[in-house]
């Protein structure tokens, strides 16, 4: 369950923060390896959407550890786009990047498969035309409002 939060207004995007109960131990879907990490399991994060296409998740933990993954859009096309993934840490360092990776891979797999059936396809930007739910769709509805701004009439 995600915790309320409020979405701030930044130069360039947006800045919002909240915070993850850590599921029990048969929900967790990454490597086994990481589970005890609660980079993946619980605790703050924070996002940042840098205009118009990047996407940061920040996840500040204890003595200082932390991790960031960026993920950039290059698009191709209309409907068509690349996307650019990256993660880094300062903890675990003795760990293998491919449990960290499959991690990545799981979770933005799990966004494709959502994304692909998403329909309509292109997202309106006029708002009234959705039914949106206060909390979850927070930072997303503020980004569309922003890009409504800069002249985009869909997404």
């Amino acid at each position: 369950m995600i915790s309320e939060f409020t979405v701030e207004r930044q130069a360039h995007g947006l800045y919002f923060e909240t915070s993850f109960k850590a599921p029990s131990g048969d929900l967790f879907r990454g490597p086994s390896s990481l589970a005890s990490y609660a980079a993946h399991t619980e605790g703050r994060r924070q996002y940042r959407v840098i205009l118009l296409f990047t996407a940061q998740a920040i996840r500040p933990m204890l003595e200082g550890r932390r991790s960031l993954v960026s993920i950039i859009a290059s698009p191709i096309s209309t409907r068509r786009m690349r996307r650019y993934a990256l993660s880094s840490r300062n903890f675990a360092l003795d760990q293998s990047d491919e449990s960290f990776r499959e991690v990545m891979r799981t979770v933005i797999g799990q966004d494709r498969v959502i994304v692909e059936n998403q329909r309509p396809e292109e997202l309106p930007i006029d708002l009234s035309e959705e039914l949106h739910l206060k909390g979850p769709d927070s930072g997303t509805l503020e980004y569309r409002r922003m890009l409504g701004e800069l002249g985009l009439k869909q997404v």
